[in-house]
C-alpha cells in the first residue's frame, strides 16, 4: 500500500509541477516520461539473464510510438496502456527482476498521469 501512495504522491507532485508549463510543453514532458518508464523495463530486462528482452524491447518501442504522435487522447491512453503492462509484471505474465514495490508504484502513477493527459485541452 505505501508503494501505492507514493506513486500517487509522486504523480501529483508531477501534475502540479506540470501546471506551470505550456500545455505543448506538458504533453512533451509526459511522452519523455513514458519513454522513460517503458526503457526501465528494458534496462531491468538487459541486466537481468533470462528475462524477455525482446518482449520489453517490443513494449518500449510501442510506447514510444505512442509518445510520439502528440495527440493528448493517445498519449493519456498510453498511460493507462503502460498501466496495464505494469500489471502483466505483477501478475508474472511479462517476468521483470524489478521490484514489486517500484511495479505497484508506477502503476498507481501511470493512472494518475493517463488521467491529467485525458483531462487536457485538445
Amino acid at each position: 500500500m505505501t508503494s501505492v501512495v507514493l506513486g500517487v504522491a509522486l504523480a501529483l507532485a508531477t501534475v502540479g509541477l506540470s501546471r506551470l508549463l505550456p500545455i505543448s510543453q506538458t504533453r512533451r514532458l509526459f511522452a519523455v516520461l513514458l519513454g522513460a518508464a517503458a526503457g526501465v523495463y528494458v534496462g531491468a530486462a538487459i541486466s537481468a539473464a533470462g528475462s524477455p528482452l525482446t518482449v520489453q524491447v517490443a513494449g518500449f518501442a510501442a510506447f514510444g510510438s505512442m509518445a510520439i504522435l502528440k495527440s493528448p487522447w493517445v498519449l493519456g491512453a498510453a498511460w493507462f496502456i503502460h498501466g496495464g503492462w505494469d500489471l502483466l509484471h505483477l501478475l508474472e505474465v511479462i517476468p521483470t527482476t524489478l521490484p514489486e514495490s517500484y511495479q505497484l508504484a508506477c502503476l498507481a502513477a501511470d493512472l494518475v498521469w493517463g488521467v491529467l493527459l485525458l483531462r487536457l485541452p485538445a
